[in-house]
């Protein structure tokens, strides 16, 4: 496996851990107890989601064996990009003009950082 695959599975993994964190979140139990917390936290989009985020930081630690470092850490830029679209598409989070324009912004700095 390249570098620069081990970067994609990283933005895909880092994608859909926060899209099941968010979406184990609100299952999980605050106030009462440490055990309740515990025991909350084994809620299958939870559980699922911090499987997903531990896989992101091997591959991203992989792929720094393969890649430079300036070039593999641009690419977590695209965390930035995906989640928010994943945000958007999957959870129906709302959108803001200054958000799209933010994302032109991350997009574009990746493109320039990497040619």
């Amino acid at each position: 496996m390249t570098g620069y695959i081990s970067l994609i599975l990283m933005v895909i993994f880092t994608t859909g851990g926060n899209i099941l964190i968010k979406l184990g979140a609100p299952g999980l139990v605050f106030g009462k107890s440490l055990k309740a917390l515990i025991r909350s936290g084994f809620n299958k989009h939870f559980v699922l989601g911090c499987i997903s985020v531990l896989f992101a930081a091997v591959a991203y630690i992989f792929a720094l064996t393969r890649v430079p470092l300036n070039i593999a850490y641009s690419f977590t830029g695209f965390n930035y990009i995906f989640v928010f679209l994943a945000g958007w598409k999957i959870l129906k989070e709302d959108v803001k003009p200054v958000q799209l324009g933010g994302i032109v912004l991350i997009l574009t700095g990746i493109v320039v950082w990497n040619i």
